[in-house]
């Protein structure tokens, strides 16, 4: 499960904070290579954001070769 705590995003949008948190994860290993992403939906409720949300970040990694 990946929680993330959206208090700390100040004025970030809650998609450029997700993005950041997932690229990050993605960088520095805590999501290994080759393994699956959490589904859009288990994404949102586990952290209180709309899939919407989980979808645009999704999508600025895909672009960017992240996913």
């Amino acid at each position: 499960m990946l929680h993330y705590d959206f208090e700390k995003r100040n004025e970030l949008s809650k998609y450029e904070y997700l993005y950041r948190c997932l690229k990050e994860d993605i960088v520095t290993g805590r999501i290994a290579q080759g393994s699956r992403m959490p589904s859009k939906r288990t994404l949102a409720e586990d952290n209180g954001i709309s899939i919407r949300t989980v979808i645009n970040a999704y999508n600025q990694l895909l672009v960017e070769g992240y996913l």
